[in-house]
């Protein structure tokens, strides 16, 4: 590659000034590539694909909320919805939100829910044509407008980059944990995917 504004400085550029080439695949009409490891693009989507929502699915949203009992005292209630019909489920939880809630002051709690939870459930309701409730359209808002609560930020007290599993959490601070048998990282293997297909190219 021949540089004029380089001419005068020698051996330059050199090979290793040379962008790396990597390794290109084809998945429908979407285009991949990887940095390292040696890994098939079916075995990737197998195990990853789940985990975004543009080839995702949702089959459970577990809530945990207080609402005062008769003697108007706060009371822990639990709520799964659960099935195989997204659209259904999402429907389900909308309606749960709008019916049982002030949504102006809802506040979600949820570890890693900021980077996972939170935007997961938008993107899929817009993939299925639904408004956004109010406490997720949180498209255009800036970090620090966002009034839910992420635990995992809030163990990080200020690292950006830190992370540690709700698991590990539990375990340290002596909190029973969800996630004893099964975690994120287990759903392919747990979840009736069936056979893996590519998207139809267009």
């Amino acid at each position: 590659t021949f540089m004029p504004e380089f001419q005068e400085v020698k051996d330059f550029p050199a090979p290793c000034d040379h962008l790396h080439r990597l390794p290109l695949f084809q998945w429908g009409p979407l285009l991949f590539t990887r940095v390292s490891g040696m890994e098939s693009p079916e075995a990737f989507f197998r195990r990853k694909a789940g985990l975004l929502a543009e080839f995702g699915k949702v089959v459970c949203i577990g809530l945990g909320y207080f609402h005062p009992n008769d003697d108007q005292e706060p009371t822990l209630r639990l709520k799964v919805l659960s099935g195989d019909d997204e659209p259904a489920l999402l429907e389900a939880f909308d309606h749960l939100l709008s019916t049982r809630f002030d949504l102006n002051k809802v506040r979600f709690v949820a570890h890693n829910g900021k980077e996972f939870d939170y935007p997961y459930l938008c993107r899929r309701m817009l993939i299925h044509h639904r408004t956004l409730p109010k406490p997720l359209d949180l498209s255009i808002k800036k970090g620090w407008e966002v009034p839910h609560l992420d635990t995992m930020e809030m163990w990080g007290f200020g690292d950006r980059r830190y992370f540690a599993s709700l698991a590990l959490l539990a375990e340290i601070l002596g909190i029973p944990s969800s996630k004893e048998e099964l975690d994120g990282s287990m759903t392919h293997e747990v979840s009736p995917c069936g056979t893996l297909k590519p998207p139809p190219s267009r």
